[in-house]
């Protein structure tokens, strides 16, 4: 493993031990930000599709293990995330003046799949209404997601995570 693996790895366990025991103070609503959908998206956009996808798969199976809920469910959406975030690490690495809009435009959309997926498998409540499934289950946590991220697009910035 280089450095910038081992510093993704630091951070995803960083991330598990925010999400469990610091991210329910930030919850608005009962949606809080999932700071692993964060470090998986940008581990994919840093290292590859794969990295994202093995990454997303771990962190997910820890948390899942660590969290106490169904094994699996955040383990599936968090693999997705990283899966689905390699496709727009070309777009991220691009300089342009909409670079900042379309890096908030993809973590919402990718945080709101990830949200999605998590609460579809691991809700034991069914909810019918699609409009509560898309808006409060999927958009607004993406979206408190997306807002919580901008730090990290500062730290690309800065170079902090490069080799």
């Amino acid at each position: 493993m280089n450095r910038t693996q081992l510093n993704f790895a630091f951070f995803i366990f960083l991330g598990i031990g925010f999400q469990l025991f610091i991210a329910p103070f930030f919850s608005i609503y009962n949606i809080v930000p999932d700071l692993i959908t964060v470090i998986v998206i940008h581990s994919s956009f840093y290292l590859g599709q794969m990295y994202g996808t093995g990454f997303g798969f771990f962190s997910g199976f820890v948390f899942d293990v660590m969290s106490g809920g169904m094994i699996g469910s955040s383990m599936f959406a968090k693999s997705l995330t990283g899966f689905l975030s390699g496709f727009f690490q070309n777009s991220y690495f691009s300089e342009s003046e909409f670079h900042f809009i379309r890096y908030l435009l993809s973590v919402l959309f990718l945080a709101s799949i990830d949200s999605f997926f998590y609460s579809l498998f691991g809700s034991t409540e069914i909810k019918l209404n699609l409009t509560f499934m898309f808006f409060n289950i999927s958009i607004l946590p993406g979206l408190y997601t997306a807002v919580f991220s901008i730090p990290f697009y500062f730290f690309r910035r800065k170079g902090f995570l490069n080799e």
